[in-house]
């Protein structure tokens, strides 16, 4: 699988964060409360030493304004004893009795942990089992000593924190639950176009060129990859028609010529072996793209592929070049063939690949068309009219192919819109290497020539007709050569 491509990074990038929250918040359930208290009991301390240098003790008009001024956001609960450990001052709504009161002067229960080094303590109050923080120090005022209580109450704190820890834990929860179902649906679409890029490419090693990416293409690496390998696979099917040509002629100079028959098998042996070489180059790099995990390294088989097709073609259309101007002449023994089933079997054959062109494509086949003809002639028929219509039509073009009965036989034919054939160039199409347009490296122009070829040899007749928004190029199957249906 094709692994280094920019939503891996975004997959891993979503994963880690995931991790880090479904560590980071139960940690922080569990440390929130210790935090609280850590930080409460450093806002104690500093509220202590500021009480001491801001207030003269002995002024208790003073001591309780600056109490009420700066104790609003914390309100604590503030007792402060003399040197003899009687009650001078206490805030807030505690107060129950007198502050002369002797039952408010300070026991000998707590005075040890009286200490002018004491911090603040997370403790539960006796009697009423309620958990405060709670500072008990020993101050010097002014020159006098004092001893000072400062309290704070964190029950409802506390009932606050087990309310948040509640509600983060479902959060947590529904949080990695979307994640990972939006996870899910993203990989979802990505393996799934890189499944089908495999399939594709399982079958292409299998020599089955007829295969296409045929997903919708996203504008993504994977989508440029796709896009890419179609139109190799196009070049490669486009020299495979050609070699087809070439073959055709090959067979039929080899059964007429036997005069150049040394000549003949020095002519494959060297063509062999300059074809070999090529095709093992673009086999061995279709494999290395199969299993290249790097963007890079992909675009680098690509082209070296695409360079060696290029060298392919050159040599074929040299070869086939060659072969046509020795003159000789098609012939092959006819067999009683259903017309109707072999020309069906060819159009599925090929749809898939007008299917990924974004060609449109159908067909209108009428049934028992049967007659004596060489089978394999149909076969060049086909290939070399519906290679014609896909080189010089667009996408989003429509193409149709039709087999029916005339007075005289069947009549085939390959429609496709288009722009028509000019009147001087309707006879050049099939007389000789020509080719349409300025692109003179997409094909060989042969396939029209060898269709005319076929027609004089059987006897039969062939032609085009510029139709109103587009060209049909046809072919007669006289029912001369085979019994009437």
């Amino acid at each position: 699988m094709i692994k280094k491509i920019a939503s891996k990074y975004t997959l891993f990038i979503v994963l880690v964060f995931i991790a880090v929250t479904a560590v980071f918040v139960p940690v922080y359930m569990l440390v929130q409360q210790t935090l609280y208290i850590r930080f409460e009991s450093g806002s104690m301390s500093d509220f202590c030493d500021s009480l001491v240098q801001s207030v003269d003790f002995s002024d208790s008009d003073a001591l309780e304004s600056y109490v009420e001024e700066n104790n609003e956001d914390h309100l604590y609960r503030i007792i402060l004893y003399g040197e003899d450990r009687t009650r001078l001052f206490s805030s807030g709504p505690h107060r129950k009795r007198p502050i002369d009161d002797p039952a408010n002067n300070l026991t000998d229960k707590y005075i040890e942990e009286y200490s002018e080094n004491s911090v603040p303590k997370y403790r539960t109050e006796e009697g009423d089992k309620r958990n405060v923080l709670v500072l008990r120090k020993i101050i010097y005022n002014h020159g006098n000593k004092y001893y000072i209580r400062i309290q704070e109450s964190l029950h409802n704190i506390e009932s606050v924190f087990s309310y948040t820890n509640r509600m983060l834990g479902i959060i947590l929860i529904l949080y990695v639950c979307v994640c990972g179902i939006s996870m899910y649906i993203l990989m979802r679409g990505m393996t799934g176009s890189i499944r089908s890029l495999n399939e594709v490419v399982q079958k292409i090693s299998k020599k089955d060129y007829s295969v296409r990416f045929e997903k919708e293409i996203a504008k993504d690496e994977v989508g440029m990859l796709a896009d890419n390998f179609n139109h190799m696979v196009d070049m490669i099917q486009d020299n495979i028609t050609s070699l087809d040509n070439y073959n055709f002629l090959l067979k039929d100079h080899i059964s007429h010529m036997e005069e150049y028959e040394e000549m003949r098998n020095s002519f494959v042996r060297n063509a062999t072996h300059e074809l070999k070489t090529p095709l093992a180059i673009i086999s061995s790099q279709i494999e290395m793209m199969h299993m290249a995990k790097e963007q890079g390294k992909v675009n680098y088989y690509y082209d070296s592929a695409m360079e060696e097709i290029q060298n392919m073609s050159m040599l074929i259309t040299k070869l086939l070049k060659y072969s046509v101007e020795e003159g000789h002449t098609l012939k092959a023994e006819p067999v009683e063939i259903n017309l109707s089933q072999r020309i069906t079997e060819l159009c599925e054959k090929i749809a898939p690949v007008l299917h990924a062109k974004k060609k449109s494509f159908s067909y209108k086949i009428e049934e028992e068309c049967i007659l004596s003809f060489p089978e394999l002639h149909v076969e060049y028929i086909f290939n070399n009219y519906m290679m014609n219509a896909m080189r010089y039509t667009g996408k989003n073009a429509f193409i149709q192919v039709a087999l029916e009965k005339n007075e005289t036989g069947y009549l085939f034919s390959v429609y496709n819109d288009g722009g028509p054939i000019p009147e001087e160039q309707s006879e050049r199409i099939w007389t000789e290497l020509y080719r349409m347009g300025e692109d003179q490296t997409d094909g060989t122009g042969l396939g029209l020539f060898i269709v005319k070829e076929i027609a004089l040899t059987n006897h039969m007749d062939c032609g085009v007709e510029n139709e109103k928004d587009g060209v049909r190029f046809w072919f007669e199957f006289a029912k001369v050569m085979g019994k009437d249906t």
